[in-house]
């Protein structure tokens, strides 16, 4: 299985492979259609991702979305701020510093993701000038303990995500989302929290923030629905490995049907393929 297009060119003639699109990139960055050597089946993170990914190379993808198992932390207290992971301009941390500035009464944290140095840094570094309600928190392993602190989660990304990891921890911890609808953020959402359109003002922002928290009851209600929203069916990780394997599976039966395979050994699902491929069986990972 791979996830560089650039590799697929450089495999050996007739391996069958599987590739996993994570993200829109390859619109950007990647060819105009897919160098293929021998079968060639696919992955993607999101519906989103698998409707891209037909428009450009007329291929259909299996969705598998990205499997999220963080448990709530322990009891921190009570959390207080509205959180943006990763404060970089991608990520939307222009909207969320004039959210801020907007709300001067409401807490918010700006959690490290992508190291935050050189252009980054000093981006975050201006747009905080006279913003005194917004804390920097340093890079760390514990995103649950940051999950904690948080009342809300803003994901107001300027670019088209595939998925929305950070949306389904949040939900896992009782943290509502209010997200750009962009890419694949709305399907990470769900039920769990609120979109917002790509025409939306940072008012539309401040507003949705604003009306969230000071109403206990819809809260408490959206807060309920996160959580149920990250334990739905086709979050399930179990669910996401049946959905890999099957893919890595009928990509050696379609290898197998090749007529040049005709009277050479069948291959085991778990076993190195003749012309060098092989399959990584997600049970074994369990």
């Amino acid at each position: 299985m791979v996830d560089d297009l650039n590799v697929l060119a450089s495999l050996p003639e007739g391996v069958p492979t599987v590739i996993s699109f994570v993200d829109v990139e390859f619109l950007r960055n990647g060819p105009e259609r897919l160098p293929r050597r021998g079968p060639v089946r696919a992955l993607a993170c999101s519906r989103f991702v698998a409707r891209r990914v037909r428009e450009q190379f007329g291929i259909e993808c299996r969705v598998a979305y990205p499997i999220v198992q963080l448990e709530p932390a322990p009891d921190a207290g009570s959390p207080r701020f509205v959180t943006l992971i990763n404060p970089v301009q991608q990520k939307g941390v222009d909207v969320a510093l004039e959210v801020a500035r907007l709300l001067p009464e409401r807490q918010f944290l700006f959690q490290e993701s992508w190291p935050l140095s050189g252009d980054r840094a000093r981006h975050l570094s201006g747009g905080l000038k006279g913003v005194a309600n917004v804390e920097v928190g340093s890079w760390t392993p514990d995103v649950a303990r940051v999950y904690a602190r948080s009342r809300l989660l803003l994901a107001p990304s300027q670019w088209y995500e595939g998925f929305g990891r950070v949306v389904v921890e949040a939900q896992r911890c009782g943290v509502p989302v209010i997200a750009m609808d962009r890419g694949g953020l709305s399907e990470a959402v769900g039920d769990g929290g609120v979109l917002l359109s790509t025409e939306a003002s940072a008012q539309d922002w401040a507003h949705a923030v604003e009306s969230l928290l000071s109403d206990e009851d819809r809260y408490r209600a959206l807060s309920a629905r996160a959580r149920e929203n990250a334990r739905r069916p086709d979050f399930d990780p179990e669910r996401i490995m049946d959905e890999v394997e099957a893919e890595l599976v009928a990509a050696l039966g379609e290898d197998e049907a090749r007529p040049e395979r005709a009277g050479r050994p069948a291959t085991a699902p778990d076993a190195a393929d003749q012309d060098g491929g092989t399959v990584s069986g997600p049970r074994a990972a369990r």
